[in-house]
């Protein structure tokens, strides 16, 4: 067969019925000519029909983490390519939803991940695990930008925040914001060693297309979004958003590539301050 925008052969056959994949043609209508040829000549009468190309959607993937929401879970995987790929350990995460899983360019649940692992349940939380929950937890004796004694550096911050390319290595930091976030650039942690949280009333956005890299931990009561551009973003550490969560990066027809990727960071959980953490109580009758 050619594709009839730049004669270029794409696939040849000799079953009488076949799927053909045309790689090299831009999106929109194109022809595809098949011709009868034996010994290098066309002996058979020439066929063709008009059909119309369109170049794969930009899509998402998750290494070594969970996926939990009580909606629906959609990615355009790429037909060589996983949702949900294997960490250090050897094993993906297990995605769970409410609504629906949509692996749209390669049908479910074959491109899922090598395990096929998932969970169709819904999930409720008799507790909300939202802004306020976290600010009530804060210590009274803290002060905001210096540290405490358990070596975490707590900031409180009242209003919309703009949050620069930040390095912050081994240093373990606690921002709680009343507003909105706006992440303006890459932020580095040393693994197994710094520690981010940043839990927002509002919303968590990545506005710079130059942004490539985020780490730590992020809750936001009304969204987050990953920012368009045409850059793959890596998040590595959890994302946890109440309102939503919206992936608006696009690497234009890269099957090999994710426009967004998370990863989960073990290290993050572990250095998770135990201020914050849920604190249960069980309470027992017992002799005198």
């Amino acid at each position: 067969g050619t594709a009839s925008s730049d004669n270029t052969a794409v696939a040849t056959t000799s079953l009488s019925g076949y799927n053909i994949t045309v790689t090299g043609v831009s999106a929109g209508p194109a022809r595809i000519t098949g011709n009868v040829i034996m010994n290098g000549n066309v002996v058979g009468c020439t066929n063709f029909r008009d059909v119309t190309v369109t170049t794969p959607g930009p899509w998402w993937q998750v290494r070594d983490g969970d996926v939990t929401t009580i909606g629906d879970i959609s990615s355009q995987v790429p037909t060589a390519q996983y949702f949900g790929t294997n960490g250090a350990g050897g094993f993906p995460g297990v995605p769970v939803f409410g609504g629906v899983f949509n692996l749209i360019a390669s049908g479910t649940p074959v491109r899922i991940s090598t395990n096929m692992w998932n969970v169709n349940s819904a999930t409720t939380a008799s507790r909300l695990f939202n802004y306020s929950y976290f600010k009530n937890l804060v210590p009274e004796d803290v002060v905001s930008g210096q540290v405490y004694t358990d070596g975490y550096k707590w900031t409180m911050i009242t209003g919309d925040y703009t949050m620069p390319a930040t390095d912050f290595l081994s240093t373990k930091n606690i921002i709680l914001v009343n507003g909105n976030v706006i992440i303006n650039g890459n932020i580095n942690l040393d693994n197994n060693v710094g520690f981010l949280g940043i839990f927002a009333s509002g919303t968590i956005n990545i506005i710079n297309p130059a942004v490539t890299s985020i780490e730590g931990i992020y809750m936001t009561d009304s969204g987050f979004t990953t920012g368009p551009g045409t850059t793959q973003l890596v998040i590595r550490g959890s994302v946890a958003s109440h309102g939503g969560i919206s992936l608006q990066r696009d690497l234009a027809d890269d099957s090999v590539t994710p426009s967004e990727l998370f990863e989960f960071a073990p290290d993050q959980i572990l250095l998770f301050p135990d201020k914050l953490g849920f604190r249960g109580q069980r309470w027992a009758e017992v002799a005198p």
